[in-house]
């Protein structure tokens, strides 16, 4: 009766819920515990290796005594020898047989160490000296004739092509080519929408369930991000559909395409620049285009005549204005997209800011260490994201830089999408 019962229906609810908590926490310090056992039997071994290392020294140490001590036996015994050979000489030396001649000076013998020996002779009359008296005067060599120079090889005409063009150049164009390709591929690409799940690894289990029931075959991409998240790509229009019916997930809408507009008027105001790209008539923007004309923000010195303007428009906009120039207030603009990424000056990461970076310790964009990047006192250059030693973190040539603005492009909505204001 008491199972029956929604009193009872509720203990026996508490009671397995109770379970199943003890049932995790038990499961979650088995786990804990074995890291624990691996870094411990990691020490283990590090400590055995160190005392591997140990014995080696002291083995090598043990050698280089042997070899002193056959060292100072020698030497020893090369003393010994010079000494006998000091007794063993004469005052006065036998006449030098020379080419020359004999040479009988009287010679003196200077003890320098106990190694060497210098001979002198006062009366210079060495063998060097011999030698040099009887030596010949060489003749003068005769003068080469001085070659006539080469007439210099023809100018190359405009349409000729270079012949010995530097290969540092070919590589470069090389390079310029492929990224080239691959931002035209990557703004090609399909541009959707995706899902970042709130609750982590601990509530995927649950937040799958609950995705399989809204429908039964869910087209979706799962990745995980860098910090551990777990992101949702969905493939067609009713899992994207599904998705946003699913709690503990956040929609995160293609970014729009973003045009800087080069030498502004400084004295132009942020509300008035869709009103003037309008009144540029060869441009053909409509009345309907300007809410989603947006100024961002201003680039440049700030001290000058002109500045830059960052504008977020519609996709149907950017074909339109993209590498093209218009009048705005008193100067002429040029309009191209932009593709700069976002960089963090405290993790040196791309894709945010300092005010929302999550790292804890700065780390120096000069040489990778953790410390704050204006007061590295290092000459070393190491970048902390792609790890090179030829740039810093800050350099345009780093490949996580072009990796990050390869992303970007592929996260902006180039027409495959329709407006913020007319999507469900």
């Amino acid at each position: 009766m008491l199972k029956e019962s929604k009193i009872g229906r509720r203990w026996t609810d508490l009671l397995s819920h109770q379970l199943d908590e003890i049932l995790i926490s038990n499961n979650r310090l088995g786990r804990a515990s074995f890291k624990i056992l691996g870094k411990w039997e990691e020490q283990r071994d590090e400590l055995n290796s160190l005392q591997e290392h140990v014995k080696d020294l002291h083995s090598d140490m043990g050698a280089l005594k042997e070899r002193l001590s056959q060292s100072n036996t020698e030497r020893d015994n090369a003393t010994a020898e010079l000494a006998a050979l000091r007794t063993s000489v004469s005052s006065v030396p036998n006449p030098l047989a020379t080419p020359h001649g004999l040479i009988l000076p009287p010679v003196d013998f200077i003890d320098l160490d106990d190694d060497c020996i210098m001979v002198v002779s006062p009366s210079e009359n060495t063998y060097a000296a011999a030698t040099a008296k009887t030596k010949k005067k060489r003749e003068d060599f005769p003068r080469l004739k001085t070659p006539k120079a080469q007439e210099p090889a023809k100018r190359a005409r405009k349409n000729d092509t270079p012949v010995n063009r530097k290969p540092e150049t070919k590589k470069l164009a090389g390079k310029q080519k492929a990224e080239a390709k691959m931002q035209a591929r990557a703004r090609s690409a399909r541009a959707g929408p995706r899902f970042e799940v709130i609750t982590g690894d601990e509530g995927w289990k649950d937040l799958r369930t609950s995705i399989e029931q809204k429908i039964p075959n869910p087209k979706v991409r799962t990745v995980k991000s860098k910090n551990g998240g777990i992101i949702l790509f969905p493939e067609d229009a009713e899992t994207a559909a599904a998705l946003r019916r699913t709690s503990n997930l956040i929609e995160r809408a293609p970014r729009k395409p973003r045009v800087i507009i080069k030498f502004v008027d400084r004295y132009l105001e942020r509300e008035t620049i869709p009103w003037a790209l309008s009144q540029n008539n060869d441009l053909g923007i409509g009345e309907s285009e300007l809410p989603h004309i947006k100024p961002l923000f201003m680039l440049g010195p700030r001290e000058g005549h002109v500045v830059h303007w960052v504008v977020e428009v519609a996709p149907e906009t950017l074909s339109k204005i993209e590498h093209k120039s218009a009048f705005l207030g008193m100067t002429k603009c040029r309009m191209k997209f932009y593709d700069s990424v976002t960089q963090c000056y405290n993790c040196q990461g791309f894709g945010h800011t300092a005010a929302k970076c999550n790292t804890t310790q700065p780390i120096c964009k000069h040489c990778s260490e953790k410390h704050d990047s204006r007061t590295c006192k290092s000459l070393a250059k190491r970048c902390p994201n792609c790890r090179s030693t030829t740039h810093n973190a800050s350099s345009a040539k780093c490949p996580a830089r072009t990796t990050a603005t390869r992303l970007l492009i592929r996260r902006t909505d180039f027409g495959t999408q329709a407006l913020a204001s007319d999507s469900p």
